[in-house]
């Protein structure tokens, strides 16, 4: 058997996941690969894959005879250095200038991030195309820019009392 899963997702549950399959069904074969939600639907239609968890909108399209069920949602938010940010209620303009440390192309919260600029004619600079929370984390605690992550991401982060989480007054995004 095979099971795919987001970076993300991976991040916070895969060692948990695996160890409970394991537990609860100690003759199945499970291998674990991550990739984006992208790949990870096209594997699926292809029969490439059994099952992925996959991330996206609220309301995501699936191909035609692909059965999904939403698992959970999930908070996103930006979250920058402490004391970046002076007042209480940012904007997006505010923060668009960044700059920014998000996962490389293909992931869904850069696209939103940089589709929303575009639409509303913002300037951005992106310093930092990284895989992963933790090194987002890191390098937002250490004051090198702004980051998009999942709230439950930052809260249990090893950096989570060097950064704050910014409540922007003009931008929500839930996965």
């Amino acid at each position: 058997m095979l099971d795919a899963l987001i970076a993300s997702v991976a991040e916070l549950l895969l060692g948990e996941l695996l160890q409970s399959f394991s537990e609860r069904y100690p003759d199945l074969n499970v291998q674990a690969t991550t990739r984006w939600s992208s790949d990870l639907k096209e594997m699926v239609f292809y029969n490439e894959l059994h099952a992925a968890i996959v991330q996206g909108p609220v309301t995501p399209a699936f191909a035609d005879g692909i059965v999904a069920e939403r698992l959970l949602s999930l908070n996103i938010n930006v979250v920058a250095p402490k004391g970046w940010m002076r007042t209480s209620t940012p904007t997006l303009a505010e923060c668009a200038p960044g700059p920014w440390i998000l996962n490389p192309e293909g992931c869904s919260f850069r696209k939103y991030l940089i589709s929303t600029f575009q639409q509303q004619g913002l300037p951005y600079q992106i310093k930092v195309d990284g895989f992963g929370t933790e090194l987002q984390m890191q390098m937002v605690s250490r004051g090198l820019g702004l980051s998009l992550l999942p709230t439950s991401c930052i809260r249990t982060s090893a950096y989570r009392d060097q950064v704050e989480e910014l409540n922007l007054s003009d931008f929500k995004m839930e996965s």
